[in-house]
């Protein structure tokens, strides 16, 4: 049976993916792909995170629709639950400034 797995986007200050983030990935070849601008497809760099498989975008990513690619056999991919986004982002640090 195939095991379940999240994704969702960590986004930069100007709204753009910043990362492709996978929690419960179960498929070790398991790849994003986007559009370049000359049309070719540009592969995501990948790395572990503790439990988390983040994928990077190449330089030249402009923001367009990214393709995730995994075996079905093997996982089932569905974006992550508003409540766990939630929180995991509560464990992240922030700064706070006071004016």
């Amino acid at each position: 049976m195939p095991r379940q797995a999240w994704y969702f986007y960590r986004l930069k200050d100007d709204n753009l993916i910043s990362e492709f983030c996978v929690a419960n990935g179960a498929d070790p070849n398991q790849y994003v792909e986007t559009p370049a601008p000359d049309g070719s497809l540009q592969r995501w760099d990948k790395r572990e995170e503790g439990e988390l498989i983040v994928f990077h975008p190449p330089d030249g990513y402009f923001g367009g629709p990214v393709g995730w690619m995994y075996d079905k056999t093997i996982q089932i991919g569905q974006a992550m639950p508003r409540e766990e986004l939630e929180r995991q982002a509560l464990r992240c640090r922030t700064s706070m400034m006071r004016r």
